[in-house]
């Protein structure tokens, strides 16, 4: 299909979206949004068109969906040199909570997504390396829903792995010379990431890890959502 045929489709059903969102709309409240029907994946990426440039300086190209539920849809996004050749890449992450819960509290903090700002709160502090970058967020007021931009984990998660290895063991994979691969996660493996989680959690707790100066002031950060399918690797910083 032609790139603007594409475009004038995408158009349109954003264009149905935002009238249903905002001709309801009480004074602050977004309008109620009725079940939605349309494509995250698309809408993702019609934002992208409509809504400016990921950051400044820099345009980017939705690569594809890394995830989605009910409650948002995650993607991974890259930038193309003048060769073709992808240079950099950034994870957006869209959010849709309830419309009930829309200007709870708990929610945002001075106006910013709360997500963003414990997130970016953590990058801030010394050794920091196991906490995801955020870079910034964007907030779709007439949508209810928000966006994140973080670092993008291309090594996936802690439950890709576990699921690897596994059908390693049950498939019984070989290598080049017919020998079976090894199916259990190494020792060496294992308390690297043990070591990162519990570096990551001494971190949320106490806004600084052994050793190092302590924040003057720092309030506990609990996660409530520790799980393998939310535990990401990255590429090695430079120090490691």
């Amino acid at each position: 299909m032609p790139r603007m045929m594409r475009r004038d489709q995408l158009q349109t059903e954003f264009d149905i979206v935002k009238s249903e969102a905002v001709n309801v709309r009480p004074a602050h409240l977004p309008g109620k949004v009725p079940e939605q029907p349309w494509d995250r994946k698309n809408l993702a990426e019609l934002l992208a068109f409509d809504r400016g440039i990921i950051l400044p300086g820099h345009q980017w190209f939705f690569k594809g969906t890394l995830g989605q539920g009910s409650l948002g849809h995650a993607g991974i996004w890259v930038k193309y040199n003048a060769h073709g050749r992808m240079i950099d890449r950034i994870a957006i992450k869209e959010c849709y909570p309830p419309y009930q819960d829309w200007e709870a509290k708990t929610l945002w903090y001075d106006d910013r997504p709360g997500e963003e700002v414990v997130n970016t709160t953590l990058n801030a502090c010394q050794d920091s390396e196991h906490i995801i970058k955020c870079h910034s967020s964007k907030i779709f007021e007439d949508l209810c829903m928000y966006r994140v931009y973080l670092e993008s984990c291309e090594l996936g998660s802690l439950e890709d792995l576990i699921d690897e290895h596994y059908t390693s063991k049950s498939e019984r994979r070989t290598d080049a010379t017919g020998q079976e691969l090894k199916h259990r996660i190494s020792e060496r493996a294992l308390w690297a990431i043990f070591e990162a989680l519990a570096s990551a959690l001494y971190l949320m707790n106490f806004g600084h890890l052994p050793g190092t100066n302590q924040p003057v002031t720092w309030e506990g950060i609990i996660h409530r959502d520790l799980k393998p399918d939310n535990i990401f690797f990255s590429t090695p910083h430079d120090r490691f």
